[in-house]
């Protein structure tokens, strides 16, 4: 139930604001942070948010700030609680029985704390109010959360096993080390176009996916979480998912740093020429690089760029 001896993860990510964002005058309202804890780099914790932007929720920058420190508490708390030598068993019944309501709780308090030394104005009030989600079982209430409507993708990687958990739209990708890529959750079919699932709905614990896969047999050497205008960068999904291998390979050449050095010219790129929305990338490494480095190839640079 343990990484081999030596194993180090590391962390980066970087968030841009979305090329049409620019032009509008609006913030980022993306988010991303991590956090390790000892020298080999665990328990890693991830987090990442995307704010919808959209009329209604007018405060969704602040809200997606709530999401990643709401969503990296209740991780931490969890790695904290139970030992390496903790069931399988166990772990998965903690993760499905309170961590998604720990974390709709964490996020709903941090609203209303900040609704309380800010209220909404009249006229956001009457945004809210038009722009109202459809609840038959309270249709005249009006749901002050739906302002700081946010996504959470998260990952909690521990020397015994990986939890992976996510509500809303997003992506998550396990790379391994012959390239194979995949999504460590199943699709919700719900999430389409631009309808996604939220931590501002009404019953939010409901809609989170969550898994948790001990450290044993074949591991991932790359794990990805990225927002919505990432993927939506690109034409097709085939084509998104050959950035894991893509990057993994730049990893393995000359280590983290130039992803690091470059991460931000890639997606201010990407967002310009593909999705023009907000994108947040963050990636976690345990790849060791190859003793002899290699120089970054411009066909390894531009397929991590959106298709054209």
């Amino acid at each position: 139930m343990s990484l081999e001896s030596g194993t180090t993860w590391q962390a980066t990510g970087k968030s841009v604001r979305g090329a049409s964002h620019i032009r509008d005058n609006r913030p980022n309202q993306d988010a991303i942070s991590w956090s390790t804890g000892d020298n080999r780099g665990m328990p890693l914790v991830m987090a990442v948010s995307d704010g919808h932007g959209s009329q209604r929720s007018f405060r969704s920058d602040t809200g997606s700030a709530f999401a990643i420190s709401a969503l990296s508490f209740c991780l931490t708390q969890f790695a904290q609680r139970w030992s390496p030598q903790t069931t399988l068993h166990i772990l998965q019944q903690e993760a499905g029985c309170n961590l998604p309501q720990e974390l709709e709780y964490r996020w709903k308090r941090a609203v209303l704390d900040h609704l309380t030394d800010n209220p909404f104005s009249d006229g956001e009030s009457e945004t809210l109010y038009v722009h109202q989600e459809d609840d038959d079982e309270a249709p005249a209430m009006l749901n002050p959360f739906l302002a700081y409507g946010a996504t959470a993708l998260g990952v909690l990687i521990t020397p015994a096993y990986r939890l992976y958990l996510q509500l809303g739209d997003g992506d998550m990708l396990n790379v391994y080390a012959d390239g194979k890529t995949e999504r460590p959750l199943p699709d919700d079919p719900r999430l389409i176009g631009n309808a996604t699932t939220s931590l501002c709905a009404r019953r939010a614990a409901q809609d989170v996916r969550w898994s948790v896969n001990l450290c044993e047999g074949e591991q991932p050497e790359l794990i990805l979480l990225s927002t919505d205008g990432y993927a939506n960068s690109f034409k097709n999904d085939a084509e998104f998912l050959q950035v894991g291998p893509d990057i993994l390979g730049i990893i393995r050449a000359e280590g983290l740093d130039p992803i690091q050095h470059h991460l931000a010219d890639w997606l201010e790129e990407t967002t310009r020429v593909g999705s023009g929305d907000d994108i947040t990338l963050g990636i976690l490494s345990h790849t060791t690089p190859v003793p002899l480095a290699s120089e970054i190839t411009e066909s390894s640079e531009s397929s991590i760029l959106s298709a054209e």
